[in-house]
């Protein structure tokens, strides 16, 4: 029986793309390396950013860490407040809250997480938030996931569920033996969600109290 639900943060709770876009072009014209379109940029909106910068941008690991600083740099002066709440998602975190305990699971570093769900006035639905650390000493989203499961104290993995528009969100919850709800609002196609065996997969916020139902 599912009690916790795990969600991812960008393209799952909030429309994050305008800050992070900005960012990375921040980071880019910082480095004087040439632009990317913003199909490309879009790329970047799920991974690491480290290895985003090395495999979408071809940087070496010292440009990618020299970008990712500076990016952080931009995100942190207020870039990270240029973002937005996913419409109906308040009212599908409090028809289900009732009934579950919600957590953040993120590769966002925690301490800009902890600043967005504090800001759109989000923490009221949420008891905890995990992300990456800053050092990238654990930013992989399954060790993310991990972390968390065992800081909440989570054994029995069908307790739990994880939520995220990525296949990086279902594939590290299937490492840790949990069963992932798709969202396509986000920033995932359908085809990678499908393809990373979500075990559920929503259009909208509002399916989000019948997907957790249909798991249990």
């Amino acid at each position: 029986m599912i009690k916790t639900v795990l969600f991812d943060l960008d393209g799952t709770i909030i429309n994050s793309e305008q800050g992070i876009l900005n960012a990375i072009k921040y980071a880019v014209h910082k480095l004087n390396r040439p632009t990317m379109d913003d199909a490309t940029l879009r790329q970047f909106i799920g991974p690491s950013l480290v290895g985003g910068f090395q495999t979408i941008a071809g940087y070496t690991h010292e440009e990618a860490v020299e970008a990712t600083e500076a990016y952080r740099e931009y995100y942190r002066d207020g870039g990270l407040f240029e973002d937005e709440v996913y419409a109906r998602i308040p009212e599908a975190l409090g028809d289900l809250q009732q009934q579950y305990d919600f957590y953040i699971a993120t590769a966002k570093p925690e301490s800009f997480a902890e600043q967005i769900i504090d800001h759109f006035h989000l923490d009221g639905y949420f008891k905890g938030i995990y992300g990456a650390t800053f050092d990238e000493t654990r930013i992989k989203k399954a060790d993310i996931i991990g972390y968390a499961l065992n800081d909440i104290g989570i054994t029995d993995s069908r307790e739990a569920v994880m939520v995220g528009d990525r296949d990086s969100d279902i594939l590290g919850g299937h490492s840790n033996a949990l069963a992932g709800i798709g969202v396509t609002y986000g920033f995932g196609s359908l085809a990678e969600l499908q393809a990373a065996k979500s075990e559920q997969i929503i259009a909208s916020p509002t399916e989000l109290p019948a997907a957790v139902l249909a798991l249990n």
